[in-house]
């Protein structure tokens, strides 16, 4: 289900069901009528948005990429949290992966980051 199908649902615009949507509902004055009536149709079809779509119209993924040589390194391990808290206040989630010290991974890993559409990449060395 997309977007303009809860919409249409609703019998409101599709602009008026992403703001209430995304939370945006009073900021932009819409009736606590209209957003009950998007929340209903939203709960009733368990709508969820695609992360990946909105990614793409946005340019931004809130995704980061952190790649280390070795998960077991308790100093690598604390990096990790730390970046992952952070980027999860922030609004981002945080993919990690190990190169195992090999140049070759850490590179095919560079790359699999890159087609994720990683805002950005961390490596640690």
């Amino acid at each position: 289900m997309k977007l303009s199908d809860i919409a249409r649902l609703a019998g409101v615009s599709v602009t008026t069901a992403s703001y209430v949507i995304n939370g945006k509902a009073e900021q932009q004055r819409i009736s606590p009528a209209t957003v009950e009536r998007v929340k209903a149709v939203v709960e009733q079809y368990d709508f969820r948005p695609n992360p990946q779509a909105a990614g793409l119209r946005s340019r931004h993924s809130k995704t980061l990429g952190f790649i280390l040589p070795d998960l077991e390194n308790p100093s690598y391990a604390r990096i990790a949290k730390l970046l992952e808290q952070g980027a999860r206040s922030l609004g981002y989630q945080l993919l990690i992966a190990s190169s195992d010290d090999d140049p070759v991974s850490e590179l095919q890993l560079l790359q699999l980051f890159r087609a994720r559409r990683c805002d950005a990449l961390l490596v640690a060395r």
